[in-house]
Formats: C-alpha cells, sequence, structure tokens
C-alpha cells in the first residue's frame, strides 16, 4: 500500500530537501496513513525507545526517537513556522519532554504539552497542508473525499513524479484473478468520477441532504481526463 511505498524511499527526508511526501484528502485519512507507517517503521527499527504521550491537541500525540513530525503552530521564540519538518532524536518519559531537530540542524528541548499543542506526525498530510510545497515524489491516497480542486492541489506537488493510489471498497478476495481485474476496473472509474467532481458541486450537495450552509469559494479549474490503464 501507499505506507509501504513511503518506506521504499527515505522517509525522514523532509520535503523541503527534496524528498517524498504522502498526501491525503482529509485529516482523518492522513492520520490513518500516519499511524500505518509508523507501525511499519517501528517493525522494522527506524522507531525506538520509549514512547511519550503528548496531550494538548484534538487527539494525544505518540512520539519515539527517529519520529518525523510536522509544526502546525507558528513558535517564533522557537524559529519554527507552521508546515516545518522535524525530527525527534529523543524523548523522555520521566521528565515528560523530547528532543527534536530542525532541517537546519538546530535541536530544541520541548515539553510533552508544547508537543502536543504545535506537532503532529509528519509523514502523511492533507492536499491543504501540501498547498505550496515542492517535491521529488508525491504519493496521493485516492479517496471519495478527493475532488478536482484537492487532486489538482495533490497530483502537482512532485517534480519527478506524482502517484494516486487507488482503494476501492469491497471485500472481494484481491488473490482471485477474476476479482482482481475487477478490483482495478472498479477503482479506476470510481476514482475517474470522484475527480471530475469539484468542491463547490460537493458542497452543494452535502447542503441539500443536510440542509447546511457551506461556505463555497472558487479554486482552480481542473478536468482530469479519464483514467485508464
Amino acid at each position: 500500500g501507499i505506507a509501504s511505498a513511503l518506506l521504499g524511499h527515505d522517509p525522514t527526508r523532509a520535503p523541503t530537501a527534496g524528498g517524498v511526501l504522502v498526501v491525503a484528502a482529509t485529516r482523518r485519512h492522513a492520520a490513518g496513513i500516519n499511524d500505518k507507517i509508523r507501525e511499519l517503521r517501528t517493525e522494522r527499527g527506524d522507531l525506538h525507545g520509549p514512547e511519550l504521550t503528548c496531550r494538548g491537541g484534538e487527539e494525544p500525540l505518540l512520539l519515539r526517537a527517529g519520529d518525523r513530525v510536522l509544526v502546525t503552530l507558528n513558535d517564533h521564540d522557537r524559529g519554527l513556522l507552521n508546515g516545518e519538518h522535524v525530527t525527534i532524536t529523543a524523548v523522555d518519559v520521566e521528565q515528560r519532554h523530547a528532543v527534536l531537530v530542525t532541517t537546519d540542524h538546530r535541536q530544541l528541548d520541548v515539553t510533552s504539552g508544547w508537543a502536543g499543542e504545535h506537532l503532529t506526525h509528519g509523514y502523511a498530510m492533507t492536499a491543504h497542508k501540501a498547498q505550496g510545497q515542492t517535491v521529488d515524489v508525491t504519493l496521493v491516497a485516492g479517496s471519495a473525499a478527493l475532488t478536482r480542486e484537492t487532486s489538482y492541489t495533490a497530483l502537482s506537488r512532485g517534480r519527478a513524479t506524482n502517484h494516486l493510489y487507488l482503494a476501492p471498497d469491497t471485500a472481494l478476495d484481491p488473490a482471485d484473478e477474476a476479482a482482481q481485474a475487477w478490483i482495478t476496473d472498479h477503482a479506476l472509474t470510481d476514482t475517474s468520477r470522484h475527480l471530475r467532481v469539484s468542491r463547490r458541486q460537493t458542497l452543494a450537495r452535502l447542503q441539500h441532504d443536510h440542509g447546511q450552509d457551506f461556505v463555497t469559494s472558487a479554486g482552480p479549474i481542473y478536468d482530469p481526463p479519464a483514467i485508464g490503464y
């Protein structure tokens, strides 16, 4: 899957250094991918030592030495900006603090409370968060939430290549050749349909279904061709 694909690159190399970036349409999807990537990195020994639980955000943040994290709030006193990637090099569970290293090789000691409020796992991020970033390789997780505007942002981050990963909602056995062919065709057709839906159309449908008003804004016009083999 997309988590394994990331591990084929260097997951600790910051996007600003020309590395690889995983992009998802929603925060929930990105969080799920981050959890899976951390699981795989732990298995192969990239993450090591004790795990520090940091509270202060919407969900507890678990940190271990080797974790790549993303700054989510500016901290000018520490010289950290929203969207910047840093690496955790050590954690102290008893003292409840962590040591992080920035891309310009500065070492900072932060409390678990500060980390919970200012950091999140940085292997995967939303397309909104990825705006303005340029990397060598982008791995995009396809889903029903990947609208025309979101896909335009996500699939234009990579200088060298941009990969779209499809996962159809089906319980068919992928080991069966006939089922596998059907799954592939279903995923391509379904994703092509979703990529032709604009954010404005999605919000209009939600407003109709739930009777709520949503703020809309004009986005870039992107009409991708039908996806095929």
